[in-house]
Formats: structure tokens, C-alpha cells, sequence
């Protein structure tokens, strides 16, 4: 399978404080990756670098062999085909969870409205939130607020998903719905990066699993090696 997206020597730092130092990662079609690592190493920054949410200090990004930043590609653009799901839903209020969905077809990839809505609704859908089209998102539970966010990133249908802590911000009883709903779309082939905390998540689906320390890589292995033959002391512990 070819590479989507391959990062090159990535690095970000703030002021004098390396967050990211020469990152350097491939991504290929229908693979799920999760990264994993402490607090403070960098696992966000660097999902956000990848979105160009953040400019990273150094780096080539390679996207189907195109280099992004050298050519100049446009973050909304780059953005429709890597997309993202926030730990903090970053749904509007204000909308229904119909047009939190189909905002962005409409205004972005000029999408008619008829259209648009029978996608919003396919892919709310297929994460059991099409019963809740009217409702706002303040009358949803947590669970139900980032099954909708993950429908809102379907609707672009991007080439990857990258999922920042996705269940962070749950009660216990609602990671397990939104797990569920990310299983769901690995089976169905979607190509992710996923930081979690998610043990099981990260040894039943990813492909491979990524280790960062210190804003290094210090594992890219598969996910099987990763749980069962681990050799590093500190990544031990660290799953212990």
C-alpha cells in the first residue's frame, strides 16, 4: 500500500523549549495508529503539526508524495483530506447537530444544501446519532457530543482522521460508545492517527503503535511486538 503521508525531520519548538525533535513517521492507507507517551511529550503537538493547526518549526510533509509546505497547499485544503476529531467536541452551540455537519460541505467544498444534508445524515448514521439531527449540542451527553463531532469529520470525507485524545474528556461509561465508533471505522477501513490512553484500544485496533518520549519517537512498532515482546524498560512500565 502506498504511504499517504510521510513527516520528515519534524520539529517544533517554543522559544528555547524542543517540544518536537526530528519526528519522523509514514503513514499508509487503511492503517490506525495510535500514539502513546507520558503527559508533556509531545503526542498533541504533534498530531497538530500534522494538521498544520500548528507550524511546525522544521519539517517536510509529505502528502501522496506532494511536499505541503514547500508547495505552499493551502491548510483549509490540506485540512479537507486530513481531518480532525478535538478532545473537546468544538461543535457550535448555537447549531443543531445537523448543521454543526453540514456547515462545512456547504461553506468549504460548496456543497448544496440537499446534498449535504443526506451525507450529514448517512454518516450520523453510521454513529448512531441520527436520531439526535435537531437537537443541540448542549442536551447531549459527552459520548453523544463526539460521536457527533466524529459524523462532522466524516462529512469532509477526509483520507485520515486524526483523533486527539477522543476519550479524554468522557465519563467512563461514554468511552466505551466512542470506541466502539472508532472500531467501527478502522473495520471499515479509515486510515487513523490516534493519540489516546486507550490501552485496549491501542493493542485490539491500531496497526501499529507509536511511543513518544521527550518529543522523540522512541517505538514505531506493531501492535502485537508493541503489548507482548516489548524490550524497553521505560515503555514496560509505562503499559504496567
Amino acid at each position: 500500500m502506498e504511504n499517504i503521508l510521510e513527516i520528515k525531520d519534524l520539529v517544533k519548538t517554543y522559544g528555547n523549549r524542543t517540544v518536537l525533535d526530528g519526528i519522523n513517521l509514514t503513514v499508509k492507507e487503511k492503517e490506525v495508529i495510535s500514539i502513546l507517551g507520558s503527559s508533556g511529550s509531545g503526542k498533541s503537538t504533534l498530531l497538530r503539526c500534522i494538521n498544520l493547526l500548528e507550524e511546525p518549526t522544521q519539517a517536510k510533509i509529505y502528502f501522496h508524495n506532494k511536499d505541503i509546505i514547500k508547495n505552499h497547499t493551502k491548510p483549509e485544503e490540506y485540512r479537507q483530506k486530513v481531518g480532525m476529531v478535538f478532545q473537546n467536541f468544538n461543535l457550535f452551540d448555537n447549531l443543531t447537530v445537523l448543521d454543526n455537519c453540514t456547515i462545512s460541505p456547504i461553506k468549504i467544498l460548496g456543497i448544496d444544501k440537499e446534498k449535504a444534508t443526506k451525507k450529514a445524515i448517512h454518516y450520523l448514521k453510521k454513529v448512531g446519532m441520527d436520531r439526535f439531527i435537531n437537537a443541540r449540542p448542549k442536551h447531549l451527553s459527552g459520548g453523544q457530543k463526539q460521536r457527533v463531532a466524529i459524523a462532522r469529520a466524516l462529512c469532509m470525507e477526509p483520507e485520515i482522521l486524526l483523533f486527539d485524545e477522543p476519550t479524554s474528556a468522557l465519563d467512563p461509561e461514554m468511552v466505551t460508545e466512542v470506541l466502539n465508533t472508532m472500531t467501527d471505522l478502522a473495520k471499515d477501513g479509515m486510515t487513523m492517527l490516534v493519540v489516546t490512553h486507550e490501552m485496549n484500544f491501542a493493542r485490539d485496533v491500531s496497526t501499529r503503535v507509536i511511543f513518544l518520549d521527550q518529543g522523540k519517537i522512541i517505538e514505531d512498532n506493531n501492535s502485537h511486538d508493541f503489548f507482548y515482546n516489548q524490550q524497553n524498560e521505560r515503555i514496560k512500565e509505562f503499559i504496567k
